[in-house]
């Protein structure tokens, strides 16, 4: 009767850790899989295509200005359907943060209808936000440059954002041939 008391009791403590070891294993394979994502890597969610952006944190040379950028499919807005490649894109929401010797003067998000004005009507029904970068810093202002495209295509428009210390925003448009190629990418 022991024996079979003591049997019992191994197989229950062997059982709990090996439940215990189940339960951790899909965590471990989606923390890697998260690890493993590279700027403008596609996943699908919750039936839409996604585009992955790392956040992005970048210091003017005099250490005054931070700029934080963080770029995230936002669910709440339409999905956009690319027809050329049967798929359904989730658009993104752009978080831009902008810190100038300590004070946060600039905290907003940015999305495709922030540039509603820049853009033909007929280009953002199937594009995205695509991304944002930072272009550079001056005395008195941050240049930002965000791009909204249709995947997989060269169908896309460029907008200039500047941000002066007052956390005042100028949004224009230029055309592609524009862009300047010392554009740096983080």
């Amino acid at each position: 009767m022991k024996k079979i008391v003591s049997l019992l009791l191994i197989i229950t403590i062997i059982s709990a850790s090996c439940k215990e070891k189940i339960d951790k294993q899909p965590q471990v394979v989606e923390t890697t899989q998260k690890q493993t994502m590279n700027d403008g890597d596609e996943y699908k969610k919750d039936g839409r295509y996604c585009i992955y952006r790392q956040p992005i944190t970048q210091t003017s040379d005099d250490a005054s200005t931070i700029v934080e950028i963080k770029m995230q499919p936002d669910f709440s807005l339409p999905p956009v359907e690319n027809e050329s490649f049967e798929r359904t894109y989730c658009d993104n929401c752009a978080n831009i943060i902008v810190i100038c010797s300590g004070d946060t003067i600039f905290n907003n998000n940015f999305t495709k209808k922030s540039f509603a004005e820049q853009i033909e009507t007929s280009l953002s029904e199937k594009a995205i936000l695509n991304r944002i970068v930072c272009r550079g810093f001056s005395n008195n202002s941050v240049k930002l440059e965000a791009e909204i495209s249709v995947p997989h295509s060269d169908e896309e428009t460029y907008i200039t954002i500047v941000i002066d210390k007052n956390g005042n925003t100028h949004i224009s448009r230029y055309e592609t041939e524009e862009v300047p190629e010392e554009i740096v990418e983080i």
